[in-house]
């Protein structure tokens, strides 16, 4: 019970502190000095939500993920 209660507890603040930074980080990357800085590093500005990159993570997954492990490969 009490393993159950730390990762439950441990899952709710990461959330709430996930939130938080990604709301953070979001809107230090919408500002136009931020986003020329690095723009002029080369680094793509990309401002998904958690649950959008989640999506964007879970369909690569899902249409290069039978092809790679058809293929053998692994990383060593």
């Amino acid at each position: 019970m009490t393993i159950g209660m730390r990762c439950a507890t441990r899952r709710a603040v990461l959330g709430v502190v996930g939130g938080a930074l990604n709301g953070n980080l979001r809107g230090a990357l919408a500002d136009p000095n931020v986003h020329q800085l690095l723009s002029a590093l080369d680094i793509g500005v990309v401002t998904d939500t958690r649950v959008e990159f989640s999506r964007i993570i879970k369909a690569d997954y899902d249409r290069w993920g039978g092809v790679i492990r058809s293929s053998g490969f692994t990383l060593e």
